[in-house]
């Protein structure tokens, strides 16, 4: 993998790493839904859901169909599976950004007596 290839894998996952933004991929990941809908599941104005989808959207996560003024959307069914299986991942194993879990897991070292 080529520093370019890291980077563009980092901002595609950066998208999904938003609360909102991975709750949206969740909610859209198993039926296509409104904007208007979305919004009102997530608690968010039309607008606000607009922009966090126009992101998911252009940079190739989702799906949108037009219907008169209505927009509706869905998570590419690949993307689906992947991000699924990353929530499913962290919280089967109780990830920590910072590692706190690891290190109180961890059994203390045994240090030897100085000399």
């Amino acid at each position: 993998m080529t520093e370019d290839e890291a980077k563009r894998s980092a901002d595609a996952l950066s998208l999904i790493a938003n609360p909102i933004r991975l709750l949206m991929i969740k909610a859209l990941a198993g039926e296509e839904l409104s904007v208007g809908k979305l919004a009102d599941m997530l608690g968010l104005s039309p607008s606000a859901a607009s922009q966090y989808l126009k992101r998911l959207r252009t940079s190739g996560l989702l799906v949108e169909r037009r219907d008169a003024q209505f927009r509706y959307y869905a998570v590419k069914p690949a993307v689906a599976e992947v991000v699924l299986r990353l929530v499913s991942l962290a919280e089967e194993h109780e990830f920590h950004p910072q590692g706190q879990q690891w290190r109180s897991n961890r059994r203390p070292i045994k240090r030897r007596p100085k000399r």
